[in-house]
């Protein structure tokens, strides 16, 4: 009887440690790495609203003549890797922040409208009888995006450089009692100057 019982053992012990490194491992992740909660086999799933998905990262630029603009990082084709701000959003440590504010600062932007604009006098001088949709009114923005090869080519002089990045992280937060939503900064901001 009792060589049953330890070759029972032998066979069945592993499963209960593999299941716990299994639950442990993931919610190292979902904590530390880029892991959401509800990743990876689901632990927590329901019990918070802290995950990446809910942290957001508030950029605040100010430009080389002193106004503050906004800085569009992720559209597709952005130099930014959705990696990276997967990352910060997960672990959203201060050297984390500090490097993408020093990416940031480094990089060189482009006014969405300026882009835009250039865009459609390109088209009709090379497409005479080509009319620019009235509709969509091309008007002066504060949107930047980063600037490419092109931009840097067809619009040197309204290339534009960063005095000052701001990053600061926010999370959604639940009252239970009020039963809102809102939002509470995470750890204090990060500010870069040239």
């Amino acid at each position: 009887m009792k060589e049953i019982s330890k070759r029972r053992l032998v066979y069945f012990l592993p499963v209960p440690v593999i299941v716990t490194a299994v639950a442990v491992a993931q919610i190292y992740f979902a904590t530390f790495g880029m892991l959401a909660s509800s990743e990876g086999g689901g632990f927590g799933m329901f019990s918070t609203i802290d995950s990446p998905e809910a942290r957001l990262i508030d950029i605040r630029a100010i430009d080389s003549e002193g106004a503050e603009i906004f800085i569009e990082y992720n559209y597709q084709g952005s130099p930014v890797s959705e990696n990276l701000i997967k990352k910060i959003k997960s672990n959203p440590e201060r050297r984390l922040l500090t490097d993408f504010a020093d990416y940031l600062l480094k990089a060189r932007y482009v006014s969405t409208h300026d882009r835009k604009e250039s865009l459609r006098q390109k088209i009709e001088s090379e497409s005479p009888g080509f009319e620019w949709d009235a509709g969509e009114k091309v008007t002066d923005s504060k949107l930047y995006r980063f600037a490419t090869n092109d931009d840097k080519k067809e619009l040197g002089d309204s290339i534009v450089r960063l005095n000052e990045v701001t990053l600061q992280m926010w999370s959604l937060t639940y009252d239970q009692n009020t039963r809102r939503v809102s939002t509470e900064k995470l750890g204090a901001p990060v500010v870069l100057r040239e």
